[in-house]
C-alpha cells in the first residue's frame, strides 16, 4: 500500500532541515529523506545574522545552537583593494554598532547540520536518515506526485505519494527536464581549494570573530583567501582562484594552497604556530570548480526547489546558508498557503521563486563588483553596507512592516497589475530575465548600485510571525 504524507523533503542540509520544520508547525504531516546515515562534512561556516537571529528562533533550534558555543562572527575584515597592507572593517552592526549589534556565527557545519535535522524531527518531522530519493513522477498539488524510496541499508525500496515535493538535495537532479536545466554563471569560473589548521591565531579583539579576507596573485588573475574562526580552536582557510589555476592545484593540493597562503603577510602572522588538522575529515585539502548557477526554473506543479538545489552565488560573504534557509522560510509559506487552500499554486510559488531570484541578484552583484581588487576601500563600503540593508541577510523582510508589499526598489515600481497573481509572474519574469543577464556577463568587474536593478513590488506579505503569506490590504480592500 502507497504511503500517503503531506510534504516530502528530499535532503536533510539546513534548506531541508527548516524547510520541513516549518511545514511541520503548520500541522502538516512532513517525511525527510537524507542520504547520510549520520552527521556529513560540509563547507560553508560562516553565516550571516538572519539564519541565527531569525531563523533559528522560528524553528526552536536557537537554544540548541546557542548551547553549541560557536564563535560570534561581528562581521568581517578585508586586506582588499588599492592598498592591501591596511585593513578595513565591514560590521553587520554599521559603521558605530550600537548596542546588542546584530551578528552572525561561524560553525562546523557536520554540528550545525545536525543540530537543524534533529530539530526537524524534535517538530513531528519523520527522518528517514540513509534513505535516498530515486525518483520523482509526475503529479501536481492536487493529486501529489509518487515518490522511489530506497533504503540504502537494506537495498529495499518502496514508493510514497506527497502532496507536494521539495528538493533540497543540493546538487541532485531529479531527471525532470525542466527542472534539472540549468545556467551557469560565465563570471564566476573559479576554483576554491582549501583546508583546516589549530590553533591558529585570532584577529584582534574585539574583532577575533571576524571573517578575514586577504588578496594574492596567482599567473591566472586575482585570488583571494578566506579565514574562518571556528569553535574548538580550529580554523577554516581556502583560496577562490581563476579557474585555468585548477590543473595545476589539483596536482598538490596542500603544496599549491601553503605556496598560495605564504603569500599573504597577514594570514601568515596569524598561521605562525599553527598545524593542518590531522583528524579527519578535516584533515584532506578539497577542491571545487565552477559552482555558481541558477536553475532555469524553481518550481513545477506539486514540487518547489529549494536552496542549492535552486541557485548558488558565490563564497564570498558568506551567502550560501542564508540563501538555503531564507528560502526555506519562503517555501513554508508558499507550500502552507497551496495545501491549505489560501492561495493558488501559481500566486505562492511565483511569489517565492520572485523573491529568491531577487536575493541572488542583491547577492551576485554585490560580490562580483568585489572581484575588482583595485579600488580604494571607501569604494568597496558603501556599496556592501547597502547590499546588507537590501537584503534579506540581517533583517528578513525589513521594508514590509507596513502591512504593504516591498521588494527591490519598490518606491520605482509601476502601479502594480490588477491582480496579485498576474503581479508576481510579472515578478518572476522581471527577475529571471535579469538574473539571466548577470548571469551571461563575463567582462571586468563592475559596480552595479541598488537604485540599477530592476524595480518590483512584491505580491504579498508576510505575517507578523513571518511563518505565513498575507494578501496586502490594497488587494483586500478590492476584493469583492
Amino acid at each position: 500500500m502507497e504511503k500517503c504524507v503531506d510534504v516530502a523533503v528530499i535532503g536533510g542540509g539546513p534548506a531541508g532541515s527548516v524547510l520541513a520544520a516549518l511545514c511541520a508547525l503548520q500541522g502538516f504531516d512532513v517525511a525527510l529523506y537524507e542520504r547520510e546515515r549520520g552527521p556529513r562534512y560540509r563547507v560553508g561556516e560562516s553565516l550571516l545574522p538572519a539564519t541565527s537571529r531569525v531563523i533559528a528562533p522560528l524553528v526552536g533550534a536557537a537554544n540548541a545552537m546557542e548551547r553549541a558555543g560557536y564563535v560570534v562572527k561581528p562581521g568581517a575584515t578585508f586586506c582588499w583593494g588599492d592598498r592591501p597592507d591596511i585593513p578595513w572593517k565591514l560590521l553587520f552592526g554599521g559603521p558605530e554598532p550600537g548596542p546588542n549589534p546584530p551578528t552572525a556565527i561561524h560553525v562546523d557545519r557536520q554540528g550545525f547540520d545536525t543540530i537543524l535535522l534533529d530539530n526537524a524531527e524534535a517538530r513531528g518531522v519523520a527522518v528517514h536518515r540513509g534513505h535516498a530519493v530515486t525518483s520523482v513522477g509526475d503529479g501536481d498539488a492536487s493529486d501529489g506526485r509518487p515518490l522511489e524510496i530506497a533504503d540504502l541499508d537494506s537495498g529495499e525500496t518502496h514508493r510514497v505519494r506527497a502532496r507536494y515535493v521539495a528538493n533540497a538535495s543540493g546538487q541532485m537532479r531529479l531527471k525532470i527536464p525542466e527542472l534539472d536545466a540549468r545556467t551557469w554563471s560565465s563570471f564566476f569560473r573559479k576554483v576554491a581549494i582549501w583546508g583546516y589548521w589549530d590553533n591558529a591565531r585570532r584577529l584582534d579583539p574585539p574583532y577575533q570573530g571576524n571573517v578575514f579576507f586577504e588578496t594574492l596573485t596567482t599567473p591566472h588573475g586575482s585570488a583571494w583567501v578566506w579565514f574562518i574562526p571556528i569553535s574548538g580552536g580550529r580554523t577554516s582557510i581556502g583560496v577562490v582562484a581563476p579557474r585555468d589555476c585548477y590543473a595545476t592545484l589539483r596536482k598538490d593540493p596542500r603544496g599549491n594552497l601553503d605556496a598560495m597562503l605564504a603569500q599573504c603577510p597577514r594570514i601568515t602572522e596569524l598561521l605562525a604556530g599553527a598545524r593542518a588538522t590531522a583528524e579527519p575529515p578535516y584533515d584532506e585539502v578539497r577542491t571545487r570548480t565552477e559552482y555558481s548557477f541558477a536553475s532555469e526554473v524553481f518550481w513545477a506543479p506539486g514540487l518547489v526547489q529549494v536552496g542549492d538545489a535552486a541557485c548558488f552565488t558565490d563564497v564570498l560573504l558568506s551567502s550560501g546558508v542564508h540563501m538555503a534557509t531564507y528560502g526555506a522560510l519562503l517555501a513554508s509559506r508558499s507550500i502552507g498557503a497551496i495545501l491549505k487552500g489560501r492561495l493558488s499554486e501559481k500566486l505562492a510559488m511565483c511569489e517565492y521563486e520572485s523573491r529568491v531570484r531577487q536575493e541572488f541578484a542583491i547577492f551576485y552583484s554585490g560580490v562580483s563588483s568585489l572581484y575588482d581588487m583595485t579600488r580604494p576601500r571607501d569604494h568597496y563600503i558603501d556599496p556592501l553596507r547597502l547590499l546588507l540593508q537590501h537584503s534579506n541577510g540581517v533583517l528578513v523582510e525589513w521594508d514590509q512592516r507596513g502591512g504593504e508589499p516591498g521588494g527591490l526598489n519598490a518606491e520605482m515600481a509601476a502601479e502594480p497589475d490588477p491582480s496579485a497573481e498576474s503581479a508576481a509572474e510579472r515578478n518572476v519574469r522581471v527577475m529571471w530575465e535579469y538574473n539571466h543577464r548577470q548571469l551571461a556577463y563575463d567582462g571586468e568587474p563592475q559596480i552595479v548600485s541598488i537604485s540599477e536593478m530592476p524595480a518590483i513590488r512584491n505580491a504579498l506579505v508576510p505575517s507578523i510571525d513571518l511563518r505565513r503569506w498575507r494578501l496586502p490590504r490594497s488587494q483586500i480592500a478590492s476584493r469583492p
